[in-house]
């Protein structure tokens, strides 16, 4: 008798240990929330212990409050939504009847207001080992966490500073970068006129190609050129005109001859007589030559000017007897 008591009470042990099993969980990450400051909670149910409990799983569900489930899943992985604003929730389900303790239900609660807020159930509904119909249950509950305001506040109040410093910190960059790039711009500038100038060439040479009179203050032609770079030398007129500032070197050749003729001749450089070369014809001709180097404004004239022409027809002769060049030094 004592025996049977003993065993009668150890089944009664064992089945109260056995309902005492919870097959399904849920659990909630995070489980509370700031509104505004929270994005997303994830409300998991998965089961827990089913291998021994659950034959078959019919269904899996997720309800609020006790009201109407949110969402369930059916086997295999059929989504039944509640008569909820399903946007604002995202489910993914999937019932394994092979293998029971790979079954789960997730939902996630994007964006979570006030009104989530509250106790969520799990429910889980199965066929025992015995094939009796089973429902079980687990719950936990989603909290709102109001915080402090005015340290939200304060936070806020700290950052929105600390972006305006930021833009401050930014504006003061982006002048920099700005000057620095007028500052590369005016040197590039710089380095690009210097380059031009030492590309530039300037440098001329002209002769007489046709014997002809002269009289006092003529300014004498050459129209035979034979080399203008920049083209600085005039032929209609005879006068150079510096294309640039710079040192500038001027030779001129003549011979003036026939008849006993005399010449005077200047090479007038920026308005001044600068050198004069002076010829007597005896036979044939005489011929002389005269140099000067000067600095010169852009826009300035250099030319053979006669100063006085006697004698019996005093003239300039041809054959390149009479020569005048020019050349830029330097810059």
């Amino acid at each position: 008798m004592e025996a049977i008591f003993k065993w009668t009470f150890f089944m009664a042990c064992l089945q109260q240990m056995f309902e005492q099993v919870t097959p399904i969980h849920i659990d909630l990450t995070p489980n509370f929330f700031m509104e505004a400051a929270t994005t997303e909670v994830t409300i998991t149910c998965v089961p827990d212990g089913t291998g021994v409990l659950a034959k078959e799983i019919l269904l899996i569900e997720i309800s609020k409050n006790g009201e109407t489930p949110i969402v369930n899943v059916q086997p295999p992985s059929k989504l039944n939504y509640g008569p909820n604003d399903f946007k604002h929730f995202e489910a993914q389900g999937f019932i394994n009847n092979s293998y029971v303790a790979d079954s789960y239900l997730y939902l996630r609660i994007k964006y979570p207001t006030k009104d989530d807020a509250g106790a969520y159930t799990c429910v889980m509904s199965y066929l025992d080992s015995a094939g009796l119909l089973k429902q079980d249950r687990d719950k936990a509950d989603l909290i709102l966490h109001k915080g402090d305001n005015s340290s939200i506040e304060d936070k806020l109040d700290t950052l929105q500073k600390s972006l305006e410093n930021l833009l401050d910190r930014v504006q003061e960059v982006e002048r920099a970068n700005q000057m620095l790039i007028a500052e590369n711009r005016n040197q590039s500038q710089q380095l690009q006129d210097l380059r031009e100038k030492v590309r530039l060439s300037v440098a001329f040479s002209a002769a007489v190609n046709q014997e002809k009179n002269i009289v006092s203050g003529d300014t004498i032609v050459f129209t035979d050129v034979m080399l203008n770079d920049g083209q600085g030398y005039n032929e209609t007129t005879g006068i150079f005109t510096a294309p640039v500032a710079g040192l500038y070197a001027f030779h001129l050749v003549l011979e003036i001859g026939q008849g006993g003729a005399v010449g005077e001749v200047f090479l007038n450089v920026a308005g001044k007589d600068m050198v004069k070369m002076y010829t007597q014809d005896k036979d044939f001709g005489d011929q002389g030559a005269v140099s000067v180097v000067s600095k010169l404004n852009k826009g300035d004239a250099a030319k053979a000017v006669v100063h006085q022409a006697a004698g019996i027809t005093p003239r300039i002769l041809s054959e390149r007897l009479c020569v005048f060049s020019g050349v830029l030094i330097r810059s």
